[in-house]
């Protein structure tokens, strides 16, 4: 006799959502996302998909595990970061190279052509030696890598040497101290390096993001940089640190004595101690490196720090952020964008990994190509965090456009990979994983960021049918109220129009639209 067990988890569901169930969504969503009563706690964020349409970012982010859906800016193919975190925890990165190889080869298409370079010199490499490791390939290049890279950077900062002595005093002083500075840190020379605990901890997180430590370590070390970063660390006396900060760094175990005299250097390097120990237990890794180094320039010690692009235009903004020659301003930091990236340049990629571990450099080598949601409207513009304001880019082109105009980057490759993107989202919504809605406002808020105008032409009968069929006048006028919200464009709702009537013989009145084009 087969016994099957039973379980009331269904029904508790239903029982446990009752109460919040009072406004009814499945027949049509769209403005409920966008006009949600104020009382109404069912529907949120992260709430269950209706009708199994994609609604949150990690559902949308997936779809590429099973569906083909290319970059909108440059179309080429992404990965998502939990099948790179999947080849992490496997091992795949810091074991032999030739098992790398083996995993990472039919990724190959997704590199950007800067590290589809290096992924080709560590394939020539592996020939010859592959039981060896990704940082042991990236040490055999880097002598010959530095020495090309310095060639490029060497006239770019010459460049910027002769404007900076174009400005006005005091400003001309303190960005030549600033260029000096970077120039040592780029030729590799030794210097006195003051303390930066913000420029710290931003490399310490984002060193944490590509090494194997477990949630607990990761939590302790983020805790940790936020302390050495506390405005009670900023001062020069530890009379002003409170006892509560005393306990959160010092653990109770040590019975640090509080009327012992001590200095903020002191504690920083106890800080930075304990980063250094909490990671170290995965081996030798990026937080090691940078942690030795912020130890030896908290010790006044000359270092040798690596130059990076990030770090000097930061530096230069801060001296020249008053500065009113906006002219010189502009030819400065126009100067400054044609230093090579480790995501542009093959040479910059190895040198800024001379020193990292192979888990580091195996996830950066792939970590640009990483699917991400770009808010086609930038919220900071006011875009809304919506299915309809979400498009796939790769995390590179998504980086590199920040809040700026989308045809920054839309201008730097072909035409027409917008409308092929498109036409991808439009083959998701055929197949009922994107509703009809959320397709419409993806449209709209591109050709509002962009200008760009799409077709709805590959839009199936079926999907067509599926939300006309019934109430098919009833349902068109819902979606002429969404537009005169100006969240789906007037010129849809004439091509949709025109689409009924031709693939379904379906006919649609257009009535009491106010909001036609831009």
């Amino acid at each position: 006799m087969k016994v099957i067990l039973s379980t009331n988890k269904f029904t508790t569901n239903l029982r446990g959502d009752y109460k919040n169930n009072q406004y009814d969504y499945s027949s049509y969503r769209a403005p409920v996302r966008n006009f949600l009563p104020q009382n109404d706690t069912f529907v949120k964020n992260n709430r269950p998909s209706f009708n199994g349409f994609i609604h949150t970012q990690s559902e949308f982010r997936g779809i590429i595990r099973n569906h083909p859906v290319h970059c909108i800016y440059c179309k080429k193919p992404m990965i998502n970061v939990d099948i790179l975190k999947n080849f992490q925890h496997e091992g795949v990165f810091n074991g032999p190279v030739i098992r790398f190889l083996q995993k990472m080869t039919p990724y190959k298409n997704i590199l950007k052509p800067a590290l589809l370079e290096a992924f080709n010199d560590i394939e020539r490499i592996a020939l010859q030696a592959p039981q060896t490791h990704l940082s042991r390939i990236i040490k055999i290049l880097h002598n010959e890598s530095l020495i090309e890279l310095r060639s490029i950077q060497r006239p770019i900062f010459n460049e910027i040497d002769k404007y900076v002595k174009q400005l006005p005093e005091p400003y001309n002083e303190k960005a030549m101290e600033v260029l000096l500075r970077h120039r040592n840190r780029m030729e590799g020379i030794a210097q006195q390096e003051e303390f930066n605990p913000k420029d710290f901890t931003y490399k310490i997180r984002n060193a944490a993001k590509t090494i194997l430590l477990s949630n607990e370590q990761k939590s302790r070390i983020i805790q940790l940089c936020d302390l050495l970063n506390d405005k009670q660390l900023k001062g020069s006396k530890t009379d002003a640190i409170s006892n509560a900060i005393f306990n959160s760094i010092f653990p109770k175990k040590n019975k640090f004595d509080y009327s012992l005299p001590c200095s903020i250097k002191s504690i920083q390097l106890y800080i930075v101690e304990r980063i250094k120990q909490i990671s170290s237990r995965q081996g030798y890794n990026d937080i090691t490196n940078f942690c030795r180094t912020a130890e030896k320039t908290l010790l006044d010690k000359p270092v040798i720090v690596p130059f990076r692009n990030k770090a000097f235009i930061y530096d230069l903004k801060q001296v020249l952020n008053d500065c009113t020659n906006k002219h010189i301003k502009h030819k400065i930091f126009e100067t400054a964008q044609k230093l090579p990236t480790s995501a542009t340049n093959l040479n910059s990629f190895i040198t800024k990994h001379q020193c990292s571990d192979s888990n580091t450099i195996g996830y950066n080598l792939f970590k640009p190509s990483i699917v991400t949601i770009e808010h086609i409207t930038p919220t900071a513009k006011g875009g809304r965090n919506q299915m309809g304001n979400w498009a796939l880019a790769c995390a590179f082109d998504n980086n590199s456009r920040q809040d700026n105009a989308m045809n920054k980057i839309l201008n730097k490759y072909d035409k027409n990979n917008t409308r092929y993107y498109f036409n991808e989202i439009i083959d998701l919504t055929n197949q009922s994983l994107i509703s009809f809605e959320d397709m419409l406002q993806q449209s709209e808020s591109i050709y509002h960021e962009s200008g760009r105008r799409l077709s709805l032409k590959k839009l199936s009968r079926h999907i067509l049918e599926q939300n006309f069929r019934n109430n098919s006048q009833q349902n068109f006028d819902k979606l002429v109220e969404l537009s005169n919200k100006q969240l789906i464009s007037g010129y849809d709702i004439y091509e949709l129009q025109k689409l009924l009537q031709k693939k379904c013989g379906i006919y649609v009145e257009v009535k009491n639209l106010s909001y036609h084009f831009y």
